[in-house]
């Protein structure tokens, strides 16, 4: 790659050929350590200067196009630019197309400029469906998962530099355990071995002063990932209300169980379908059900992970032709392993407008959910009516979603608990007169179509916890332990003089 002078300058002044690199692979696998090593190869002037998707996404097409100049300029030759999430840019449904063919043009005029572009596994492919020339301007390099080998030097660097050191059959389980850990999001690969590390290290008992030696016995037999420490079921029961949504869990954990036994007896099973609907207003506990759902699925073996991807019209339809199927998939990808929660999902066929490709995500969602059915749930959720005309859009809809269960508003009541219990999360008692008081302006709330149940009580939680603060602060004396976490029947709303304005707002 040559010397200081040579990255910089060619023959008689004229400046050489920059760099070109574009690095794909899955998070965690050296991409960003590569990027650094092609700098210091590179010998150029001055450190990298990283760009990174979230820099750019969000903002109004003219800023985007202004800060991809700028850098540009910035670099020069003499400094490697590296962008960060180059085919999340790309696929921006805003400004992506926009943003890689100004990129393009940059790249054309400004030969001597270094870039290191950073994608995910298939990200040169992702461009190419928005820009088909532009990841021909670089070079491609794939990352790939480490071995166990791998993983365990990783996990030997992770406990050096927390002042510990391990065996060496510990190493190798560790390598194992890492290497058959299922990735989550963005705890996979390389960021695998510090996460292991830490949970090691905290259950380790060393005399002070003493090196902290990790031991095969230490080495756990599996890594929860996920992060769901806790009984689902027990957290699924301890939840207010929702009597028949608990029941109809019970009956799905139940059957999967019963199902795990027959393959382990080896008696044949066929893997159902999984997927379904959840009915009912906001804030009756459709994402919070939904979260646990993939939690006691994880725990059973249904699925590999039971992570929660969160998504709405906007995730799947793109705005112009050839972008929604991509946009599907790649939403289906980030989810397989857990729970799909799709919100307000009737959206996808409602829109007036000629030409709209909502029937197209769902076409792609219905092939990608048959595809994927051994390790993922898909749960479509919003209101009875308009979930029962989404279903009837699609053919294959209503047999794609054999389980349908509905979530109840919940009751005075219930809404009271559901604050107490808020309030208690946040670390916040309630005195003996708010639970009477908040019950009695509820029943002076009219239920509306768009009264937001268990969001109504966040909100109003909010708003008390605001005004409880205005009250302490104007308090000539010191308050008390209690009082700070105190909330009284004054610091609520009054919110049947405006019940409308909190209708709507969400947790």
């Amino acid at each position: 790659m040559g010397t200081a002078a040579g990255a910089s300058a060619g023959t008689a002044g004229a400046p050489r050929p920059g760099v070109r690199l574009l690095l794909a692979g899955p998070d965690g696998t050296g991409k960003r350590d590569a990027a650094q090593e092609l700098s210091r190869a590179l010998s150029l002037g001055r450190d990298p200067l990283w760009l990174t998707a979230n820099l750019l996404i969000g903002q109004r097409l003219p800023d985007a196009v202004a800060k991809v100049h700028a850098d540009v300029r910035d670099c020069g030759a003499d400094r490697l630019l590296v962008i960060e999430g180059l085919d999340t840019v790309a696929c921006d449904p805003s400004l992506g197309e926009a943003v890689a063919e100004e990129l393009h043009r940059l790249l054309a005029i400004h030969p001597e400029l270094h870039v290191a572009a950073l994608c995910d596994a298939d990200g040169d492919q992702r461009i190419g469906e928005v820009n088909p020339v532009l990841p021909q301007r670089f070079r491609v390099a794939r990352t790939r998962p480490f071995s166990a080998d791998g993983h365990a030097e990783l996990f030997r660097r992770a406990l050096a530099a927390r002042g510990a050191r391990a065996t060496r059959h510990a190493l190798a389980a560790a390598g194992t355990l890492l290497a058959a850990t299922p990735p989550v999001q963005t705890l996979r690969n390389a960021r695998l071995a510090p996460f292991l590390a830490d949970l090691v290290l905290a259950g380790l008992r060393t005399a002070e002063g003493e090196e902290p030696v990790v031991r095969k016995g230490d080495i756990p037999a599996t890594l929860d990932t996920a992060k769901t420490a806790g009984d689902p079921m027990a957290e699924l029961g301890a939840l207010t209300g929702l009597e028949n949504v608990k029941h109809e869990i019970a009956l799905l954990a139940a059957t999967a169980r019963v199902d795990r036994a027959r393959a382990r007896s080896g008696l044949r099973v066929t893997t159902p379908t999984r997927h379904m609907v959840f009915t009912g207003s906001p804030g009756t506990g459709k994402t919070m059900v939904a979260r646990l759902l993939g939690r006691i699925y994880r725990r059973l073996g249904v699925l590999s992970s039971g992570h929660l991807v969160e998504a709405s019209r906007t995730h799947l339809v793109g705005e112009y032709i050839g972008q929604t199927a991509p946009r599907t998939r790649r939403l289906v990808e980030r989810a397989v392993g857990g729970v799909l929660f799709i919100d307000e999902a009737y959206t996808l066929t409602q829109s007036p407008l000629k030409g709209d490709y909502g029937h197209e995500a769902i076409a792609e969602l219905v092939k990608l959910m048959e595809d994927h059915r051994d390790d993922l749930v898909v749960v479509v959720a919003g209101y009875e009516r308009e979930m029962a005309e989404f279903l009837a859009a699609n053919p294959g809809l209503d047999s794609r979603f054999p389980k349908q269960i509905h979530f109840p508003d919940y009751t005075d009541e219930e809404l009271v608990e559901v604050f107490a219990a808020l309030a208690g999360d946040d670390g916040f008692r309630l005195d003996g007169d708010l639970p009477g008081v908040l019950a009695a302006m509820l029943r002076r709330v009219p239920r509306g179509a768009g009264f937001g149940n268990g969001r109504l009580m966040r909100n109003l939680l909010d708003m008390a916890v605001a005004n409880q603060a205005q009250r302490i602060a104007s308090l000539p004396d010191r308050p008390s332990r209690d009082a700070l976490l105190t909330l009284v029947a004054d610091d609520m709303p009054p919110i049947w003089e405006h019940p409308e304005e909190l209708y709507g707002l969400y947790l």
